[in-house]
C-alpha cells in the first residue's frame, strides 16, 4: 500500500481517503509469495474492516484480522495508529481455556501495530515515518478498484 502513496499529490490528499477501498497484498513470507486482501471503509472518523491471507485453495482464508486506522485529530489527513484484532481460537478438546477479551465477532482486542506520519516531499511524493514497529519486508500493494480489466 506505501508504494502506491507516490501516485497520490496535490493540496486535499487524504490518507484516510486513499485506503479506503478493497486491496490485494502480495509480500515474501518465508521465501514464499503471500497472498493477502484488506477491506477497508470509512465508520466515523475511522477505517475499518477486515484482513486475511488466501490458504491452499480460493476459499480458504487463514489469518483473519480485523482491522482499524485511527488518525490523529490534529492531523487527521496524515497521521494516525494502524491496529489489529486477531481471530481467537477456542481451547482445543482437553485444554483448559485462558480468559482473553473477546468481542462478539469473536476477534481480540484491538492492538497498535505501528503509528504514521506521512509528509510530502519536494517532489511531492508521500513517505512513512519511521517506526518502531514498522517492517521494511519487500510489498506490492494494488487496490482492485484501480485494477487494470
Amino acid at each position: 500500500m506505501i508504494a502506491l502513496l507516490s501516485a497520490s499529490t496535490a493540496a486535499g490528499w487524504s490518507f484516510g481517503t486513499f485506503l479506503e477501498g478493497e486491496w490485494d497484498l502480495e509480500r515474501a513470507k518465508g521465501g514464499e509469495l503471500a497472498h493477502a486482501h484488506y477491506s477497508l471503509k470509512a465508520v466515523g472518523g475511522v477505517l475499518e474492516g477486515t484482513y486475511h491471507e488466501e490458504g491452499a485453495t480460493a476459499d480458504e482464508r487463514t489469518n483473519e484480522m480485523r482491522v482499524r486506522v485511527e488518525f490523529d485529530r490534529a492531523a487527521p489527513d496524515t497521521a494516525g495508529s494502524f491496529q489489529l484484532a486477531k481471530r481467537q481460537t477456542p481451547p482445543a478438546d482437553g485444554e483448559d481455556p485462558t480468559p482473553q477479551p473477546m468481542g462478539s465477532d469473536g476477534f481480540g482486542p484491538f492492538k497498535e501495530m505501528f503509528e504514521f506520519d506521512f509528509s510530502s516531499r519536494s517532489d511531492e511524493r508521500f513517505w512513512i515515518s519511521e517506526s518502531r514497529r514498522a517492517t521494511t519486508r519487500p510489498y506490492h500493494a494494488q487496490r482492485l478498484t484501480d485494477a487494470a480489466p
